[in-house]
């Protein structure tokens, strides 16, 4: 796959769960599928960020549910998962030092991922009845996204 296509995907991710795209990333320079030692981004290959951003991400799924509507407002939510799409695909870019350009399209992953997220949620939460099991199905989706894109690294 292209940078510019795992790019996409993980700002998807990024539009869904915000602090998932960021805990794969720092997985995934952890494990050296990444090398982020020099430079803006190296704090996200530090040893202990894996589990710091997984924490978040952990705590992100269990505040969704026992909150759905979360007190933030809805520009903030959507410029939280932007900069995180965008930070993630710089990651993903300087790879190939394309990390401008994938940092674009980082930003035009989370956008559609935060749309098609918000779309999917309303349908699922109307047929179960209930946003948590729609939350669930996001998780899922991130999750195995995010995973995709740090493997195809």
């Amino acid at each position: 796959m292209t940078l510019s296509i795992l790019a996409i995907l993980i700002g998807i991710v990024a539009g869904l769960r915000p602090l998932t795209a960021l805990a794969a990333i720092a997985w995934g320079a952890w494990m050296g599928g990444i090398d982020l030692s020099e430079g803006w981004l190296s704090f996200l290959g530090y040893g202990w960020s894996p589990w710091v951003f997984s924490l978040a991400a952990i705590t992100e799924f269990v505040v969704d549910k026992l909150r759905p509507e979360a007190g933030l407002s809805w520009r903030q939510r959507f410029f939280t998962r932007l900069g995180s799409g965008a930070i993630c695909g710089a990651a993903i870019g300087s790879i190939g030092n394309l990390a401008i350009e994938c940092m674009g399209w980082g930003v035009a992953g989370a956008a559609i991922g935060a749309f098609a997220s918000a779309w999917l949620l309303k349908r699922l939460a109307a047929v179960f009845g209930d946003a948590r099991p729609a939350g669930l199905v996001e998780d899922m989706l991130a999750i195995g996204g995010a995973a995709a894109a740090v493997a195809a690294l």
